[in-house]
């Protein structure tokens, strides 16, 4: 035992530590448990002056005991401490604190810091006052390390979890209480600020009412599965509400930690995670593999190949279809069946031309006939290429197209045309008859003074014989064409309107008339001219008319003379009737006529409702009216009229429309203005204030009653109504204004789906405006050079060098920086500018293209994107064709929904003018579209770009890799390059080069990049690093 005889400056001058000791009414025995102790203490006065230590302290901090002794206890103190320390030893001193426990930092002599668990206690003497503090320090050290590694790996653990979306659920079986993580409730959408309850909302019946119907027996048993113990390590997926109203697919794992003695769970932990996205997936890539089926379908194409090395051959269902055989395995057909199904005439060739391909390893077309086990005979055209797969497998891949019926309407032509030229010998000799007889037709006809005269339909031509010249005075016009218009102007005033109906209801009606007029001659003379004409149809198929006319003057004349006196009678008592009926017109008639033109003048005749013009009056009338109140304005527009008139008929149409007006006036009522402004177009302005939700509740009423069909001649025609709300308050209503708003908010309706209501908001005037802007922007940049290009490298799949790039169009907005297409390109082809963009980006590419040939950089060639309306443009060519540059460094990227229609004589015929022009064709977003296969045989482009949303899982699914490799065979078979776009890992590089992929573009290797970096990627070649 080490001891102090005297100690100085510490409250208990002169006596030694057992005195001290004594004084604070501590006995020896306690003294020597304290010199003893395997833990740190020291003992201090009421100045926190150190008096004792015992060794555990002094090999604590590195002190020796005689170091110790009468120094402040701050010293041993980390100086963020001292304060607090200092603090609490002036509360034991004054007797404010008996004891207490907390952790402090101790300082090592070394410097270092050591953390402790410190109990301090105060010792009182005789008298009651503080004498003593007593201090034990308990080595924390490896319990804070211990504590920081928990810690650490608790951060890890939420990390990895939080990384991989995962929310961690803890149930407690036996006490009900269940935890869940942020990213549990945050996947699913609840509040994070709420607490995990142990109260019904967290029950296994509350939870299974928020599982999906279709998933809630199976949950049920999983978790009475789990409750037993039994955990599938699979996990378990299903739908759950999530918090705003829509389903949710997770993946549940569970594990239980905790047993009792039963051997069942008392404590199941767990994860949930979001798999909605996959799910997403899922169906995007059956939707595209149904897709390509059907253009393989529609396309009526059936493919086969041949594995040279084992001779193996494989068929596809339409094979098996097309050579009768419903029971092959198409997987391993025969190697004999297809010569055995050869016609006889055509075996040897079609088996020489075979291997001819195997020889040569060419490619080659071919057609020849099959005899089917049924007996009928098939004309086959085929497509056969020789090639390598990835693994060197010699192959031959063909496709086979029934063309039967096209060889059989060959045949059909051709003898069409013999018998034409029979019957054409035919008709040669009945003309020289018709020629014989026409030519004494003539001699009679001039003989008798009839003129004849001949009118082509479709021409619009008459032609004459100098008989009919000398009716009409027209002896100097030289040949038989009579000149433009000379019937019409010779007519005579007062019969020509006369004489026009009947010729036109002639003509009209295909029928026969015959008819008297009047005609003036040139020389002022005038004729009476009977006519008789009838329609008929020549050896061409046109039609035509055909008539005579004689000149019945001197007859017409004699008969005139005796019928004047009687008209002119006939004429004064006429002329006195109509006088006196006119003075017996009084003006309450005239008024009601007035009123009448006036009514009609502002209503609809059909449905009887005010029409725009009144609307007009009305809106300028409220538009100059004080207003203190609200206004309301319906716009209705009804939704597929147009098809009731195209299939039904007009009358259909008309009844549609009489019946929206009489439901408008039931439910509006007379007090309020509805009126007809158009086609299919209604008005209703609110004369009574209403309400948002009175409004609403009207356009429902509306949109409900429009939904009914009605029936008319047999037939229930069904329609819709779309319905714009323009609402207004206080002094700041303009009536025309809000027709414009109403007008905008019915367009917002038929948008989002039509058989709707939509209100005009605040919002919606600032799209509008936003779009505006933007659009007017748009025009701007194009005028200041804001577009431009950046470019994307394509690479070769094996060696990996540039073939080529892509150029992208990109917009340098003076205030938003860099924007991509998707930003701007909706509201350009509104604008009708994307042409421009797609003319400006090419020219650009092109004068880059000869810039890095000046520079020494090897870039082959450049692929700009063409629009579908570009492409219908008929100066396209033109404008091409005064472009420089070389055969083989352009192409043009079209997507494939182009070619849906092939029935767009411009646009197929702009391709072939652009093939001329040496630029290639590619095929962009194959697989995204439609397009027949046929399609694009027809076509004959020069690559196919498999689109991105293909490419991307293909590392992860084999049903996906399965359905681009089945792409790469056809375009392998068709002698048609391959670009894979979207490759964004090697493990994509990797599987694309297996399946032949000819050229690869995407993120792994470059992103799309201005010229400058562009140039610069090229000269330091980069992506080899990272291949």
């Amino acid at each position: 035992m080490r001891t102090v005889d005297h100690v100085e400056k510490n409250g208990v001058e002169g006596d030694c530590i057992d005195t001290v000791l004594r004084k604070a009414n501590v006995n020896i025995k306690a003294h020597n448990i304290i010199e003893d102790a395997a833990f740190g203490m020291f003992l201090i006065g009421t100045d926190r002056r150190v008096v004792h230590v015992n060794t555990a302290f002094c090999d604590l901090l590195g002190y020796s005991f005689e170091e110790c002794i009468g120094l402040d206890v701050c010293e041993f103190i980390h100086p963020d401490e001292r304060k607090e320390v200092t603090k609490k030893q002036t509360h034991l001193a004054e007797g404010r604190t008996q004891n207490y426990t907390v952790e402090r930092k101790y300082l090592h002599k070394d410097g270092s810091t050591i953390p402790v668990l410190s109990t301090v206690t105060v010792y009182v003497n005789s008298n009651g006052k503080p004498q003593l503090i007593a201090a034990q320090l308990v080595d924390i050290s490896a319990l804070k390390a211990t504590q920081k590694q928990l810690f650490t790996s608790e951060q890890r653990s939420t990390f990895a979890l939080e990384a991989g979306r995962q929310g961690v659920w803890d149930s407690n079986l036996v006490t009900g209480e269940v935890y869940h993580s942020d990213a549990w409730r945050e996947m699913r959408g609840y509040p994070l600020d709420e607490n995990d309850s142990t109260d019904d909302e967290n029950s296994l019946e509350k939870w299974i009412t928020r599982i999906h119907p279709d998933d809630r027996d199976r949950a049920k048993k999983i978790a009475a599965d789990r409750a037993e113990g039994n955990f599938d390590e699979h996990g378990f997926e299903f739908r759950e509400l999530h918090y705003k109203g829509y389903w949710i697919w997770i993946l549940s794992r569970g594990h239980a930690i905790e047993w009792g003695l039963d051997g069942k769970p008392t404590r199941i932990i767990g994860t949930d995670t979001d798999i909605s996205h996959l799910k997403e997936a899922e169906l995007n890539l059956e939707d595209a593999s149904s897709r390509l089926e059907l253009a393989l379908s529609t396309s009526k194409i059936g493919v086969w190949n041949v594995d040279l090395t084992n001779g193996r051959v494989q068929w596809d269902n339409l094979l098996r279809e097309l050579f009768e055989q419903p029971d092959l395995n198409i997987l391993d057909v025969p190697r004999d069946m297809w010569e055995k199904s050869l016609h006889p005439d055509d075996a040897d060739e079609a088996i020489a031309t075979i291997q001819h391909v195997k020889e040569n390893k060419s490619f080659v077309e071919l057609s020849y006939r099959i005899i089917l086990p049924s007996g009928s005979i098939k004309h086959i055209h085929s497509t056969v290429r020789y090639f390598v797969d990835a693994y060197g497998r010699k192959k031959i891949l063909g496709t086979k197209r029934d063309v039967t019926d096209e060889v059989t309407a060959s045949s059909k032509l051709e003898t069409a045309l013999e018998q034409a030229e029979i019957n054409s010998a035919k008709l040669q000799a009945a003309q020289v008859d018709m020629e014989l007889m026409a030519r004494r037709l003539e001699m009679a006809v001039s003989t008798s003074g009839v003129g004849v005269w001949e009118l082509d339909l479709k021409a619009d031509v008459i032609t004459w014989d100098d008989t009919t010249k000398k009716l009409y005075g027209q002896m100097d016009v030289e040949g038989n064409v009579a000149p433009e218009g000379v019937w019409f102007t010779s007519l005579h005033p007062e019969d020509a309107e006369k004489a026009m109906h009947q010729a036109s209801s002639a003509i009209k009606t295909r029928g026969r008339k015959s008819s008297t007029y009047r005609i003036i001659r040139p020389d002022g003379t005038m004729r009476h001219i009977h006519e008789i004409c009838r329609s008929y149809v020549d050896d061409e198929g046109e039609e035509k008319f055909i008539g005579v006319c004689r000149d019945i003057t001197d007859e017409v004349d004699s008969a005139e003379n005796l019928r004047q006196a009687k008209i002119l009678a006939e004429q004064k008592s006429a002329q006195l009737e109509i006088a006196m009926e006119i003075a017996e017109k009084n003006s309450a008639e005239l008024e009601n006529a007035r009123a009448a033109m006036e009514f009609n003048s502002l209503h609809d005749a059909l449905t009887g409702l005010p029409n725009r013009r009144y609307l007009d009056e009305k809106l300028a009338q409220a538009s100059n009216v004080d207003h203190t109140g609200s206004a309301s304005l319906l716009h209705i527009d009804l939704d597929r009229f147009k098809q009731i008139n195209d299939t039904l008929g007009h009358a259909a149409g008309d009844t549609m429309l009489i019946h929206t007006a009489k439901v408008l006036r039931e439910i509006v009522g007379e007090e309020n203005f509805t009126a007809r402004v158009g086609g299919d177009e209604f008005v209703v302005l609110m004369s009574e204030e209403k309400t948002d939700d009175e409004l609403a509740q009207l356009a429902k009423q509306i949109v409900k009653r429009m939904r009914k069909p009605i029936v008319y001649d047999g037939h229930e025609c069904r329609t819709g109504v779309s319905v714009g709300i323009s609402r207004k308050l206080g002094r700041d209503v303009d009536p025309k204004k809000m027709l414009v708003n109403a007008d905008i908010a019915l367009y917002r309706a038929k948008e989002k789906g039509r058989n709707r209501y939509e209100f005009f908001t605040d919002e919606l005037e600032a799209e509008i405006t936003n779009t505006k802007r933007l659009a007017d922007e748009i025009l701007t940049g194009l005028e200041k050079d804001q577009f431009f290009a950046y470019y994307q490298p394509q690479f070769d799949a094996n060696s990996l060098e540039i073939v080529g790039v892509e150029a992208l169009a990109r917009w340098n907005h003076p205030t938003r920086g860099i924007l991509a297409p998707d930003q701007f390109l909706k509201i350009a082809e509104d604008l009708n500018v994307v042409s421009k963009i797609d003319r400006l980006i090419m020219e650009q590419s092109l004068a880059h293209l000869d810039e890095w040939h000046a520079a020494g950089i090897s870039i082959p060639k450049v692929s700009v994107n063409v629009s579908a309306r570009r492409l219908q443009d008929d100066a396209l060519i033109a404008s091409l064709k005064e472009l420089n540059f070389r055969p083989g460094t352009l192409s043009f990227e079209l997507l494939e929904s182009i070619f849906l229609d092939d029935s767009d004589e411009a646009v197929s015929w702009n391709i072939d003018q652009i093939k001329e022009l040496g630029i290639e064709i590619d095929i962009d977003d194959f697989g995204s579209g439609h397009a027949p296969i046929i399609g694009l045989l027809k076509l004959n482009p020069h690559r196919l770009k498999i689109d991105q949303q293909l490419i991307r899982p293909i590392d992860k699914s084999k049903k996906q890799l399965n359905l681009v490799k089945s792409i790469v065979d056809i375009g392998k078979s068709l002698g048609v390059q391959i670009v894979a776009e979207g490759v964004e890992t090697m493990e994509h590089v990797r599987l694309l080069r297996t399946l032949g992929c000819d050229i690869l573009q995407g993120y792994v290797f470059a992103k799309p990049m201005c010229v400058e970096d562009l140039m610069i990627f090229t000269k330091n070649q980069g992506w080899r690093e990272v291949a």
